[in-house]
């Protein structure tokens, strides 16, 4: 069971890496379109693009949509990171129950459960042979 975990916590890293990867691109489009219409909205109000002015404006467009789109990134790799994390540890679990399970030896349980109990028989019955009950007349033996 822990396996099939490992698996799917490592499917959900997978998935979200490819949200994130969705995320930057949708910020760099709503980027783009929005620095397209403040070129139209700068050129209809007569601003020369070339100008200060508008180089700024647009610069600062681009600069924001990379901290957005980094940002995006960043949370996607975080949250990745999480579930590879969480895969490792159940990987982890997995390989030690295995390892554990490796070093039982039921035949030795069942023989170690065999001589114990043989032990615990033979001194049940030698208590009850010293007290004479296993005696057929109920006397004590001196």
């Amino acid at each position: 069971m822990d396996e099939l975990n490992a698996e799917l916590a490592e499917k959900a890293a997978q998935v979200e890496l490819a949200n994130g990867q969705r995320q930057v691109q949708g910020v760099r489009l709503k980027a783009a379109q929005l620095k397209s219409a403040q070129r139209v909205s700068m050129a209809a109000n007569g601003i020369d693009l070339g100008s200060d002015t508008a180089v700024n404006i647009l610069t600062t467009t681009d600069y924001m949509s990379e901290v957005d789109a980094n940002t995006a990134e960043a949370n996607s790799v975080r949250s990745a990171f999480g579930y590879r994390t969480q895969a490792v540890n159940v990987s982890n679990n997995a390989n030690s129950a295995r390892a554990s399970a490796g070093g039982i030896n039921p035949f030795a349980s069942a023989s170690g459960t065999l001589l114990s109990g043989a032990g615990q028989v033979a001194g049940s019955w030698y208590s009850l042979k010293k007290s004479g009950a296993l005696n057929k007349e109920g006397a004590t033996n001196a």
